[in-house]
């Protein structure tokens, strides 16, 4: 019975998600910790793991370039295929535009 219970449908689905949700947060770790390293400490910058391999950032940036900077950070991550950014630079940061 235990046997055909760890064979069953449900079990494997339940592991595949679990398997699945320890990638997102083990890439959720990676984004961290390269942010950091990366000396980028802007509190209105926001990220969500929408996949094992793709991260979308939100928010908002303090200039274009630190916009540029932080995809660059994130585009360098191994284990990122895509990286959506929907950063918003501030108004004030555009040297008047």
């Amino acid at each position: 019975m235990v046997v055909d219970a760890a064979r069953s449908e449900e079990i494997r689905t339940c592991g595949m998600d679990s398997v699945r949700l320890l990638g997102k947060l083990s890439l959720h770790r990676k984004v961290e910790s390269a942010l950091l390293e990366a000396g980028v400490t802007n509190q209105h910058l926001f990220f969500t793991v929408e996949d094992e391999d793709s991260v979308r950032v939100y928010g908002l940036a303090n200039s274009l370039e630190e916009k540029e900077n932080i995809e660059k950070v994130l585009k360098g991550i191994r284990d990122i295929r895509k990286v959506t950014n929907e950063l918003t630079i501030l108004r004030g940061s555009m040297g008047g535009v």
